[in-house]
């Protein structure tokens, strides 16, 4: 004897289901599609605009970063007759700030070691007075500072500019 058996249909399996595992209803199909339509709109503006803008940025990236910023100095450098410095450590600091030991190499300034001190020449760039100075040092200090022949109580120039300013605070830069 033959047995028959009588496999439902997808309508009672499929919870609702119709074609192609999509609901029967319209209003839940027109909200599926309406949410895959903005899906890919949404995903395909950000693909969009994040490439646009790495592009602006890596563009940026390939020139120098701070060849246009603003150069903001802190407070001067500031020697005073009778400050406990000698000719290297003024020299240093110097060196640290950007000027250079050889003439026209930075244009912030130049030093020179000399017998009995230190000969500073500010450059174009200096923020501070352009006429060179000659600081005396004896006994490892501040003896006498002179400037075009002229006794100065005291001498700065510029500092780093903020982005890199990390010198130590030896010298000091006000009277109190």
């Amino acid at each position: 004897m033959a047995i028959k058996i009588k496999i439902p249909k997808n309508e009672s399996q499929g919870g609702g289901k119709g074609r192609r595992g999509l609901p029967r209803d319209p209003v839940l199909r027109a909200a599926l599609v309406v949410f895959l339509v903005v899906a890919v709109g949404l995903g395909g503006s950000f693909c969009y605009f994040y490439i646009k803008y790495d592009r602006i940025i890596e563009q940026r990236f390939r020139s120098p970063v701070f060849s246009n910023s603003a150069k903001i100095y802190a407070l001067p450098r500031t020697v005073h007759d009778g400050d406990k410095l000698d000719a290297k450590e003024i020299a240093g600091l110097l060196r640290r700030t950007g000027y250079s030991d050889k003439e026209d190499q930075s244009p912030l300034g130049s030093f020179r070691l000399v017998r009995d001190g230190i000969e500073i020449t500010p450059g174009p760039e200096s923020y501070h007075s352009p006429e060179a100075a000659h600081i005396t040092i004896q006994d490892g200090q501040v003896a006498r500072i002179t400037s075009k022949g002229n006794d100065l109580s005291a001498y700065e120039w510029s500092r780093n500019w903020l982005p890199r300013c990390s010198m130590p605070d030896s010298v000091p830069s006000a009277r109190s």
